[in-house]
Order: C-alpha cells, then structure tokens, then sequence
C-alpha cells in the first residue's frame, strides 16, 4: 500500500495520523524527547492541512515514514504468547510491553506511543485507556469524527463488545483516494491500554494476521521492587 508515497510525491499529505494523520502537511517535530537522544516525537497538527482536507480521524498514521528503530529490550519472563522468529520486544514503551517484527519504527505523539512499519505502513498506536464504559467511548468517537467529516466516505464494520473491553472497526477513504480501514480495541471497564491498527483496506486480510500476534503479546510492565 503506497498512499503515503503518493501523497509524498504530490503533495506530503493524507492518512491517519501520529499526531493525528489523515492531512496534508506533517506538522511533526523529531527532535528528541529531553532525557533521550534516540526517540522520535512527533505533535499533534494543530491546524487543518488544507482547504477541503479533514483532519485525521485516529492518532498514529501519517503520510511519510517516521520514527526511529525500536530499541530491541529483553523479553518478559513470563510471556503471554510466543511470538514468531524475527520478532522484538521493544524497550522504553512507557508501562506497556508487547511485541513487534524487527525493523518497525517508533515515534511519540502525546500520550500515544506509534510504531510503523517502514515496508508495508502498517501502523500500531498503544496509548492509555483511563477507563469507562469502552461500548460508549467508541459509540461517542464514532459520533464525533464521522459529524466533524474525518472519515469521508465511512463505512462502519463493525462496533461492538469484544470480551470484556470493545471494538470498532471502520473503512473511509483517504484523501487523494485510498481506501483505508482502522481497528480500536479498548480494554474493560478498569484502565489499561487501547490499541489502534491502521493499514490499507487492501492489506487488511494479511495485517489482521500479524495484528492478532500484537495483540496477544500486549501487557502491562510490572514495576520493579527494590530491595529493602
């Protein structure tokens, strides 16, 4: 799927977005985070990218590829799948761990941790659930971005209770044209971690598959105890 590499050649736009992606101009700031010399961050767009182009609908999708190489951290001693060969856990993901293919990117955009693979622009957003009824959340956000015209052409899959958090699954399309589908899932009703998966609609069969692993690696890092 090569929208972003489109929209880089006319115009450095479109797509959902690490500060929110769906745009025309990156409005993305990759100087490092004080105290790291190696993390990317991008800010949110503050501005509409330009006239007749909604903004993004979803946190972590953006027309160029961006980040930095997840830093490869050590494995957690008890985890929760086993994931395929080749595949990472990344270090300094801010109270979550989870697992990714190598060669993924990172960025920061607020409170959202993105990662992106630089082939396929598959992009992966974890950033904190504060908790509440996640049926209502998506029901409210689905409201709000498809009012505000974010997600021109939606197409809803499917909204719905998945185990005890919720799902939303969508399709809209891009500006300049492609079609693009996303997937938010939320935990229960306690905090935890909401995870966004973002790819082309044309890539999804093969994404969902490499979606599921993600998935079930996700977990929240214990903090260490120290002696005494």
């Amino acid at each position: 799927h090569r929208w972003g590499l489109v929209l880089g050649a006319v115009l450095l736009a479109v797509v959902t977005g690490v500060g929110t992606a769906l745009a025309i101009t990156s409005g993305r700031d990759e100087t490092p985070q004080a105290g790291s010399s190696t993390e990317a961050v991008a800010r949110p767009w503050d501005r509409p990218p330009g006239p007749g182009v909604p903004p993004p609908p979803f946190p972590c999708v953006r027309p160029d590829v961006a980040g930095t190489p997840v830093r490869k951290g050590p494995p957690p001693d008890d985890p929760p799948v086993t994931v395929p060969t080749g595949w990472v856990w990344p270090a300094d993901t801010g109270g979550f761990r989870i697992a990714l293919p190598a060669g993924w990117l990172q960025l920061r955009s607020g409170d959202t941790t993105c990662f992106q693979d630089p082939e396929t622009r598959r992009i992966l957003g974890v950033e904190p659930y504060p908790g509440g009824d996640p049926v209502g959340r998506l029901k409210s956000s689905e409201r709000d971005l498809t009012s505000a015209g974010r997600l021109p052409h939606y197409q809803k899959v499917r909204l719905e209770s998945d185990g005890p958090g919720a799902a939303w699954e969508c399709r809209w399309t891009a500006p300049y044209g492609e079609r693009m589908r996303a997937l938010r899932v939320l935990p229960g009703e306690r905090a935890g971690w909401t995870l966004g998966w973002t790819t082309s609609d044309a890539d999804w069969p093969a994404a969902s598959k490499q979606f599921a692993v993600i998935r079930a690696s996700l977990g929240t890092v214990r903090p260490t105890r120290t002696a005494g």
